[in-house]
């Protein structure tokens, strides 16, 4: 690519060739979307039962606390969370702020830092009967 820092011209496109590739595309729903348009999260909630996702992997814009308001319902206790460009230019510094917040706020447990940056940890969530708002207050 002329491009260094894309891979692809039409990433879901050569995504869906891999995971035919890989036989695995009759077990992969994919939902292309913003993670915070209405009409992803209504695809991804239709999806997906609340408390079943065991592996989230964030590799999109810096909204890490967006995206954990808008789908940590659906996350399992210590579902397993990947977190891509913790370390890194442009918008690491907004995602490192986020996460070290959930951190504080045990939300979530980190186990380290691999690859280029990516930051891989647990989701412990929020307290039962709290909302993230009430949860953010308790830990500061």
């Amino acid at each position: 690519m002329k491009h260094f820092r894309l891979s692809s011209k039409n990433i879901i496109k050569d995504l869906k060739k891999n995971l035919t590739r890989f036989g695995v595309a009759d077990d992969v729903t994919l939902i292309n979307g913003r993670s915070f348009d209405e009409a992803t999260i209504s695809a991804v909630r239709h999806a997906l039962g609340t408390g079943k996702v065991g592996l989230f992997i964030f590799d999109a814009d810096n909204n890490v606390r967006r995206d954990l308001d808008c789908y940590g319902d659906l996350l399992a206790d210590s579902c397993w969370l990947v977190i891509d460009d913790y370390f890194g230019p442009a918008k690491a510094v907004s995602i490192q702020a986020q996460v070290n917040e959930l951190v504080s706020q045990r939300q979530l447990v980190p186990f380290g830092y691999y690859g280029w940056g990516t930051w891989f940890g647990q989701w412990q969530g929020v307290p039962k009967g709290m909302s993230p708002i009430q949860a953010t207050a308790l830990y500061q």
